[in-house]
């Protein structure tokens, strides 16, 4: 089993609480709509991250884990037409 873990951030100027509504209701059940999410992805985990008093301001906002059986069905997945596609999609809408 092979998992890839994906420190991300928000988009500057966006507030917390929009990026973990967004992450959570757009980009997460986009990703899982995906039909060769559910071929090639054995689990998919987003954690968003908390400040706590006393400990350093994290350095990302959530992070994403994608496991995969194997190194072949990760490349296989993100060769998709699909995924391609769904990439581009997600970035053109955080970038508007």
């Amino acid at each position: 089993m092979i998992k890839f873990s994906f420190l991300i951030q928000r988009l500057p100027g966006m507030s917390f609480q929009d990026f973990v509504n967004y992450h959570k209701n757009k980009h997460a059940p986009l990703f899982t709509s995906i039909p060769e999410a559910e071929q090639y992805v054995r689990k998919y985990i987003v954690t968003h991250v908390i400040e706590a008093e006393g400990f350093p301001k994290p350095a990302y906002d959530a992070i994403t884990e994608i496991w995969f059986e194997s190194f072949k069905d990760f490349h296989k997945f993100f060769a998709t037409e699909t995924i391609s596609k769904k990439c581009i999609l997600m970035k053109a809408i955080l970038l508007t």
